[in-house]
Formats: C-alpha cells, structure tokens, sequence
C-alpha cells in the first residue's frame, strides 16, 4: 500500500496458491506483512468431487500459539446428476465442531435452468426458512421474472418483496436490456408498484 510520508509502496498483503494434479486450487493463503516476513492470517481449502465440482470450501484461522490453521467456517455443496447445485450448507466452527449456519436449496428445470433458491437459517434443532428467489422463463430460455421473497414464520407463508420483469434481450445472449424493478404494496392495494 501507499506510504504518504516515504512516497513509497511498503509491502502490504501476499496470496499464496496450490494445486493439485488437475490445476484445481486446493488451497488459498493470505498474509500480511509483519515488517520483516510474512505471517499467515488464513487459508482456504478446497475439496472436490470427481467429477471436478468443488465439494467443500473451508476457511482456517491461523494460529499463533500452535502455528498451524485451524478451521472456522466451511460451505459444503452438492449436486444433482446433471451438474446444477441443489444445496450449499454453511457451518460455523465453534471449539472445533461443526455448527449449522445456513443453508441453500436450489430446484432446477428439466433444462437446468434454475427455478427456486431458498435461504434458510439453522435454529438449533431445524432449518428455518428465510428467502426465497423463484425464477420464469420464456421459450427461449430467457429469464423474464425474478420474484423476491420473505418467510413469515406466525403464519408460515411467504410474503412478496420485490419482483424484477426482465426484456428486450440482446441478440444471441440472455441478458436483459431492461429491467422493471417492482415493490410489493402489503399495506394498501395488495399490489406490485413499479
């Protein structure tokens, strides 16, 4: 980073990188700068399946006392057949075990377009819903609607948030040109307001 008052850079930050036989990264290292070498902060490891689709990503807090990493969060991911993500569960490491966060449950199409993505939260016993993101397409594979959700737990129903209407697509692509951002109206009209 800039030092103002030497009018030089001082070294500041350094990425460390590995990988295994396949030239997939299995592990990120950040450090910082102690003004004489530099000293771990954490590390990224990455596990995969098989099939190349990365199964795990865990994040490791350096430890100064027994200078090795020791883990603090991870997201672990799983897949259908054809590929698509249909979960993400987070954990947090508390002494060392394993904690539930929060979780993603995707469904998909029969053409493996993306339909639901629902965020829960973990409560201590079960998932709790949280979000929910439902997608639309047209015939051409174009996402025209996005619906934003919230779960209400009193009555467990999802209330309606936002909802974007995509269109004018760009020739050979699927991205939108336009986008109608609406807000659900609950006090008043029960109605979407652009």
């Amino acid at each position: 980073q800039w030092n103002a008052t030497s009018s030089a850079w001082d070294l500041f930050s350094n990425t460390l990188y590995t990988y295994n036989s396949s030239n997939m990264m299995t592990t990120m290292i950040m450090q910082t700068w102690n003004g004489v070498s530099w000293t771990p902060v954490t590390q990224n490891a990455y596990t995969y399946f098989s099939s190349g689709k990365m199964q795990s990503d865990q994040l490791q807090n350096w430890n100064v006392l027994t200078t090795t990493f020791d883990p603090a969060s991870q997201k672990t991911y799983y897949y259908d057949p054809s590929g698509n993500l249909i979960n993400e569960t987070d954990n947090d490491f508390v002494l060392g075990t394993p904690v539930y966060t929060s979780q993603w449950v995707n469904t998909f199409s029969a053409g493996n377009q993306m339909l639901t993505s629902t965020l829960s939260t973990w409560s201590g016993t079960t998932w709790q819903p949280a979000t929910k993101t439902t997608n639309t397409y047209d015939t051409s594979g174009n996402t025209i609607n996005k619906l934003f959700q919230t779960f209400n737990p009193v009555d467990s129903s999802w209330n309606n948030s936002t909802y974007d209407i995509y269109s004018n697509f760009v020739t050979g692509t699927h991205l939108p040109q336009m986008d109608v951002l609406q807000h659900w109206d609950a006090t008043s009209t029960g109605t979407w307001a652009n």
